[in-house]
């Protein structure tokens, strides 16, 4: 054999011992990946991660059927106890801070914040150590508090790994996230087709069940013959996009509506000042600060709790404000020809016993945890 045959035969088999190795390699790879599934399988495989004989009860109010939807943690055909056997630690890693806070209002740690939440899957660790980035399961990214948007965040991550986009402002106070497209893996805003939806509807603590407690045919459950004043709003943005400002000062022409906050005259502590409205007033204007679809906050969610006993008045989310509660549990200014007819509205409830504790029928059929976040109005 002459030295070409010799060389073209030694070029061939290295060649063919280098796509050996090299699919070797892909193989190990990849029995790598389906190990570590199996893995996670096997660890939940002796239970079921649903209640497959759970069935959910529902209450037709105001001809509608409630719940319309259920919070992840409050959905009792998940099986949590069985997830919760997963030995394997998932790492929620927070990215950036929210509004602030680096653990945003949430807690650092291994189980324990999770604990203190009492949040139905506790086999998870919570941190803020950027340089535990490539064993994070989850990251989680405060969009509005990204100073560099996508050159702060890395180019590259792990197969496993998932970024989820939080945000819950309304579209009129942040900027485009046009560049963000195809980065995000899971969303969680206040929209009710995110991933993670219900931030701010978990505040009234609400689970569709019979109260017992609530008659309001009952001289006990009278919510109106003790308030001495009409109507209040609270309200920090002047400039709000909606105008509702405005139609608070029209409003006043014809009630009494005592403004609170930072554009208003009128003074209360951040603690006590849900609870004196609702022991005092009639109503209360929950005015969004813009009108978008979905866009409906704690101005409205945390007004609806058992121990705030008032009339909230809406404006902002359009009709979404059914989805959540009943029409017969709120008064939506969208549903009058003018400022005069709501106020005539209002005056005759003011007037009607009957007619006002209706209002709040509809919590028969509703029992309120302790709300996640107090403070909020």
């Amino acid at each position: 054999m002459n030295f070409k045959k010799k060389l073209i035969l030694t070029i061939l088999l290295f060649t063919l011992l280098t796509l050996f190795i090299y699919n070797n390699l892909k193989k190990t790879k990849t029995r790598r990946k389906i190990d570590d599934i199996q893995h996670q399988i096997s660890s939940i495989q002796k239970c079921s991660p649903f209640n497959v004989n759970y069935k959910q009860k529902y209450h037709t109010i105001d001809n509608e059927t409630y719940p319309k939807k259920l919070l992840l943690h409050q959905n009792n055909s998940i099986n949590f106890k069985c997830l919760n056997q997963n030995k394997k630690i998932k790492v929620i890693l927070f990215w950036t801070t929210y509004y602030g806070h680096l653990n945003h209002n949430y807690g650092l740690g291994v189980s324990t914040p999770l604990i203190k939440e009492k949040c139905p899957i506790t086999n998870c660790e919570i941190t803020a150590d950027k340089s535990r980035l490539n064993e994070s399961d989850y990251v989680l990214v405060h969009v509005n508090e990204l100073k560099e948007k996508l050159s702060e965040l890395p180019k590259q991550r792990p197969y496993f790994q998932r970024w989820i986009f939080l945000n819950q402002e309304s579209p009129y106070y942040h900027r485009d996230y046009y560049e963000f497209d195809n980065f995000f893996n899971l969303t969680a805003t206040y929209t009710r087709d995110s991933n993670f939806p219900g931030e701010y509807e978990r505040m009234t603590g609400l689970r569709w069940n019979p109260n017992d407690q609530i008659d309001t045919a009952s001289i006990n459950n009278d919510y109106l013959s003790n308030k001495t004043k009409f109507a209040a709003a609270v309200i920090s943005n002047c400039q709000a996009s909606n105008g509702r400002l405005n139609y608070i000062n029209k409003l006043k022409k014809y009630i009494q509506v005592d403004l609170f906050g930072k554009c208003g005259q009128n003074e209360c502590s951040r603690h006590d000042c849900k609870q004196m409205i609702a022991k005092e007033y009639k109503f209360y204007l929950s005015f969004e600060n813009s009108n978008c679809r979905d866009y409906i906050t704690e101005k409205f969610f945390h007004i609806i709790g058992l121990n705030y006993n008032i009339i909230p008045i809406v404006y902002g989310g359009g009709d979404d404000y059914q989805y959540y509660i009943p029409k017969s549990g709120f008064i939506n200014i969208k549903d009058y020809k003018s400022i005069k007819d709501l106020s005539s509205y209002l005056i005759y409830l003011d007037s009607n016993k009957t007619a006002y504790n209706s209002y709040f029928e509809w919590k028969k059929y509703a029992k309120f945890n302790q709300p996640v976040i107090s403070n909020y109005w």
